[in-house]
Formats: C-alpha cells, sequence, structure tokens
C-alpha cells in the first residue's frame, strides 16, 4: 500500500492524475515521437501499440490459476 502511495504522489503520477496531456507528450518524446502527437485523434491508442511492441508486452497472456 505505501509503494502505491509513492508511485501516485511522484512527479509523473501527479502529472498523470492533473495533467495528463503534458504526461502524453513526455511519454512521446521518450519514444521518439513528437510532442504533438497525444493531441491527435486517437494517436495514444497508436503509442501504447508502439510501446508494448517496443517492451514485448503481451496483452492476452493467460495468467495460470
Amino acid at each position: 500500500m505505501v509503494s502505491n502511495v509513492r508511485i501516485w504522489l511522484s512527479p509523473a503520477g501527479l502529472c498523470a492524475t492533473f495533467v495528463p496531456c503534458i504526461l502524453g507528450c513526455k511519454v512521446a518524446q521518450d519514444s521518439g515521437e513528437s510532442c504533438c502527437l497525444p493531441f491527435l485523434p486517437g494517436a495514444m491508442i497508436g503509442l501504447r501499440r508502439s510501446m508494448r511492441n517496443k517492451y514485448r508486452i503481451d496483452i492476452f497472456q493467460q495468467q495460470s490459476a
């Protein structure tokens, strides 16, 4: 529980909560895209997909019981 509070109170957590467009701009720049990308309709979905491909995150993983 304490680590969740620390993450939320971090600068990135506060930024994501109160000013999501600035966080989107930072994430886009970190991935090598233009800072204007988050302001285009549907662009954040594409950015999420490219990051999942880059870091090989499988969203359809079966969780074993």
